[in-house]
């Protein structure tokens, strides 16, 4: 991908130095990060949940909602409640 081109390895190599040095895979760290975002928008504002998704970088709302069901046992409606 363009981040292992831009420190001119290939994706494997890249995926095994960024775990080492992590603990993780650029994926996971990713999703996290995407996470993190999606649940910032929740609390915070009130778009929609496409926007949020969209904005977040998901690819789709049903993707955004299984992550965080996955990771934080909740919906995002759960998540909106607990604004602030």
């Amino acid at each position: 991908t363009a981040i292992a081109a831009a420190f001119h390895m290939s994706q494997p190599s890249f995926s095994a130095y960024f775990k080492k040095r992590t603990g993780i895979s650029p994926q996971s760290y990713l999703s996290q990060q995407r996470l993190k975002h999606a649940v910032h928008l929740l609390r915070t504002t009130e778009l929609t949940l496409p926007a949020v998704a969209e904005q977040s970088g998901f690819g789709s709302v049903s993707t955004m909602h299984r992550l965080i069901r996955q990771e934080m046992s909740m919906s995002p409606a759960q998540i909106r409640q607990m604004q602030g």
